[in-house]
């Protein structure tokens, strides 16, 4: 890449159980300040489309969905308008081995040619995440974006597991310099 890395943080105030509606206000806010190809990441927050205050499995189940579900349509579309790479926080559905409903809070990570490049799990969980969501578990990761190695953690990701300074790095920074990563 020959320039500097230009990144959209779309910030907003998503109304609880109406993705729709606020998949359209991010859309309104987005296209009225950026224009295609003026970006290379756009990055829309945790839970960006559902809202973030879930008390309970059987309250975020109706607004979970899977990989490609409704929040990556919306990402690929804006990606390929904007010609950019978009993330954007979900609520995921996946079945698991027993048949039952495993819940993460999730990342959509889509490229500039709107194909879905990952998912990113949380993996470290805060008290109203734990009330739903599974541990991400797995180790994190990085991913090849317009030749940058790049890296994502979700909100807790940036501290050490469950506040324990004494006992845990920051984990996510630590991965990154020692993956070599550009972006995190």
């Amino acid at each position: 890449m020959e320039h500097d890395v230009r990144v959209c943080a779309v910030q907003f105030n998503p109304v609880l159980f109406e993705p729709e509606r606020n998949m359209e206000k991010a859309e309104e806010l987005l296209f009225s300040r950026v224009k295609p190809s003026s970006v290379d990441f756009v990055v829309f927050p945790e839970m960006a489309f559902t809202g973030y205050e879930f008390r309970s499995k059987q309250e975020v189940l109706p607004y979970c969905e899977q990989q490609r579900g409704r929040t990556y349509n919306f990402c690929s579309s804006i990606s390929k308008r904007l010609e950019a790479c978009v993330v954007a926080g979900y609520p995921e559905r996946c079945v698991g081995a027993d048949g039952e409903n495993v819940l993460y809070n999730s990342m959509c990570i889509v490229d500039q040619h709107g194909d879905l490049v990952g998912t990113y799990r949380k993996r470290f969980l805060y008290e109203t995440d734990k009330t739903w969501a599974e541990d991400g578990g797995e180790e994190f990761q990085s991913y090849e974006i317009l030749g940058l190695k790049v890296a994502f953690g979700i909100c807790m990701d940036i501290n050490p597991k469950e506040f324990d300074y004494a006992n845990d790095t920051f984990a996510l920074a630590s991965f990154c310099k020692k993956r070599d990563v550009d972006v995190c």
